[in-house]
């Protein structure tokens, strides 16, 4: 979904469709692998990062 209407922003604003697309979609799965990093250190039981290892 975010790729598709950044795309489709891109494409409606007039710029550089391409060279910004591959741009926005390695910040995208940066911030994507990210959250797949943290979220079963914070959301479970027993998280494996403690409040002073996330701060």
């Amino acid at each position: 979904m975010r790729r598709a209407k950044t795309h489709y922003l891109l494409q409606a604003s007039g710029n550089d469709l391409n060279g910004m697309a591959v741009f926005l979609d390695a910040g995208i799965d940066s911030v994507d692998a990210l959250f797949d990093d943290f979220n079963p250190g914070v959301h479970r039981a027993a998280g494996r990062f403690d409040f002073n290892q996330l701060w």
